[in-house]
């Protein structure tokens, strides 16, 4: 188990070597402390491990974190979403995206355990967080870090307190985060309009689809 505070000059770097390896994380977003490790195939074992860490049923599908300059490669739709997405992100808000077969092919397939070729992704809106996924030029799993039916927590000892004996490898420390909501979710896969299945903070005034 290795423990980086965000004030550590060189946590991007470390963490980053870490989670390339394939290590599963606790890390701070910017809405509450998430748990993740890096999402591709090759990582697969860690990717399932997750679900065993949270105590989570397969059939309830991870979410993924990614760049801005990761959404062309891995979001299936129009140019009006795609741009519509790099203007809203980075920001507390996951979308409900049809994905590239060429990007699932990529990650694990535990990401996509509806069958039906959607995830949930973000950008999140958190500079330490986004520098590592981009040194690790790969989407990561993001998921929150609490035992599922849980609470989530902005809280890190809270977080170490209810994980730390369940095989997590790297934790990355931000001590109390500002209190916010977990993010707004949103399925923009139907044809209609934007259908909203979580309300958080960031409310969306529009979207072009």
């Amino acid at each position: 188990m290795i423990i980086l505070d965000t004030s550590d000059p060189e946590i991007v770097s470390k963490a980053a070597l870490l989670m390339r390896r394939g290590d599963i994380a606790v890390f701070p977003t910017d809405t509450v402390y998430g748990l993740g490790t890096i999402a591709t195939k090759q990582n697969n074992k860690n990717v399932q491990k997750i679900f065993k860490i949270k105590k989570r049923s397969l059939e309830k599908p991870l979410s993924v974190l990614m760049t801005l300059d990761m959404i062309s490669q891995f979001i299936e739709a129009p140019g009006s979403v795609i741009n519509s997405l790099r203007e809203i992100w980075p920001a507390p808000i996951t979308f409900i995206v049809d994905w590239k077969m060429s990007g699932l092919k990529k990650l694990s397939p535990y990401l996509n355990t509806s069958g039906n070729n959607t995830i949930a992704c973000r950008v999140p809106a958190h500079d330490i967080l986004l520098s590592i996924i981009r040194n690790i030029e790969a989407p990561i799993v993001g998921t929150s870090a609490n035992t599922s039916g849980h609470e989530p927590s902005i809280n890190f000892s809270e977080v170490f307190n209810d994980l730390s004996t369940r095989g997590v490898d790297l934790w990355i420390d931000q001590g109390i985060l500002p209190q916010r909501s977990p993010s707004t979710i949103i399925d923009i896969t139907s044809p209609d309009e934007p259908i909203i299945l979580r309300k958080g903070d960031f409310k969306l005034t529009n979207f072009r689809s």
